[in-house]
């Protein structure tokens, strides 16, 4: 019996591929929304997510009043996140705001496993993280094999995007490359920590490294970290 499966998971305008936003109850109490992802038997089952229109692969999209990614927790598979082309959202997590008002946040993300890779936005956008002007969230990598790309433009590896803070990352284990924007004329990003600062300086956030950490974490970007 085959025990791998593939699943291609492609989000509608403003939607994430996959939908962990934040939501709002009738009495108005913010309800956190979660997923958990197995890898299956063998820890070989692929997800490829693709998020809508400046909406993140995983995570939450764009919404013209705001919006936050809720939990999203990694055990395993081969799971691939990456936004359209020419967008402002993260790999996972955040989607692109409407204005300084109205951001999309990356919330909380734990990987404890498996394969995966996440490409920020085109145009601003963490790999894992923040989109455009949003917050990083917190960020949370325990094992398996984690490759983040941020934008060229301005996005950090692991953190922040284009005006957006490095929030809090914390690396105990697995193997983690992290390439933040390149592109020195566009401002570039940080491997982990802040996006391109914009308008103003901003909090690179906080990076932690587990003092048993024996694993390989290789940054590379423009700014902090």
């Amino acid at each position: 019996m085959d025990d791998v499966a593939d699943l291609m998971l492609q989000g509608g305008f403003e939607s994430a591929g996959i939908d962990v936003s934040v939501a709002t109850s009738e009495s108005g109490a913010a309800i956190t929304n979660s997923i958990s992802i197995y890898g299956q038997r063998k820890g070989t089952g692929v997800l490829d997510t693709r998020g809508g229109s400046n909406s993140a692969g995983i995570g939450c999209g764009q919404d013209e009043g705001g919006n936050t990614a809720g939990t999203v927790v990694i055990h395993g598979g081969m799971v691939t996140a990456r936004v359209m082309d020419e967008c402002s959202a993260a790999g996972i997590g955040g989607g692109c705001g409407y204005g300084p008002e109205d951001v999309s946040n990356g919330g909380t993300v734990i990987i404890n496993g498996g394969k995966v890779t996440a490409y920020g936005g085109e145009y601003d956008g963490a790999g894992i993280g923040a989109g455009y002007r949003g917050d990083a969230g917190r960020i949370t990598i325990n094992g398996g094999q984690v490759y983040a790309v941020g934008c060229p433009a301005g996005g950090a590896g692991i953190g922040g995007a284009w005006g957006s803070s490095g929030g809090a990352v914390a690396v105990n284990g697995g193997t983690v490359i992290a390439i933040g924007g390149t592109d020195a004329e566009m401002g570039g990003g940080a491997g982990i920590g802040a996006g391109f600062p914009g308008e103003g300086p901003l909090d690179p956030g906080t990076f932690t490294l587990d003092p048993n950490y024996t694993e390989a974490c290789i940054v590379t970007g423009i700014g902090a970290i």
